[in-house]
């Protein structure tokens, strides 16, 4: 990217605008900053204004499908490395809206302390075919963690879920489903992802 601005032609106007990344990393640094603050649900371990300006870098790395190292190759002289850094190391592509970005960040506290590989945008097959993506997930236990937003309150789009997650669970993953009033309260869902984590474990083992 060469220059701090761009210009582009409006009806007749030369306007002159911010570049794409160069507006992303103004706002993650706000969040960062705590300059513009929204509510965030908690999660553990993660400072809010962390959470905040993750919540950016994903909007920005999904829309734009760029990486960690387009951020980083602009980032100076706005942000300092190591706080930019903190951010990317947490930040995913794979959210494609901000509930799911919290959603990823909740369920990581326990996949990382469980030790367990996750993978966003966790795309579920049945007899090789594509039933389900889910949002965050761990292929090698079958836990899968989805989302539902309004949307999904609709009768068939519920009967639609309802019947895929249901042969989901038949062909043995373990379903969470989250919503709006549970990612305000983690502790009502993480120490069952702990518990799913522990028992499917425990089985394999057995």
């Amino acid at each position: 990217m060469t220059g701090l601005t761009w210009s582009t032609t409006l009806w007749d106007l030369q306007v002159r605008v911010a570049p794409p990344m160069m507006t992303a990393l103004h706002c993650i640094r706000s969040a960062l900053l705590g300059t513009h603050r929204w509510p965030v649900p908690e999660v553990p371990g993660l400072d809010p204004d962390l959470v905040r300006a993750v919540q950016v870098a994903d909007r920005f790395m999904h829309v734009w499908q760029i990486g960690p190292e387009e951020f980083r190759a602009c980032a100076s002289p706005f942000i300092a490395a190591g706080r930019l850094d903190s951010v990317l190391r947490l930040a995913d592509a794979g959210a494609e809206s901000v509930p799911e970005t919290t959603t990823r960040l909740q369920a990581v506290t326990v996949f990382k302390g469980k030790d367990c590989t996750w993978t966003t945008q966790l795309k579920i097959r049945v007899s090789d075919r594509l039933i389900s993506v889910a949002d965050v997930g761990c292929a090698e236990l079958k836990i899968a963690n989805f989302y539902d937003g309004e949307h999904h309150l609709k009768r068939r789009q519920r009967d639609k879920d309802f019947a895929r997650r249901h042969e989901i669970q038949s062909a043995g993953w373990t379903v969470i489903v989250l919503t709006a009033g549970m990612l305000h309260e983690p502790e009502r869902w993480l120490p069952d992802l702990a518990g799913y984590i522990d028992r499917i474990r425990a089985r394999q083992v057995g």
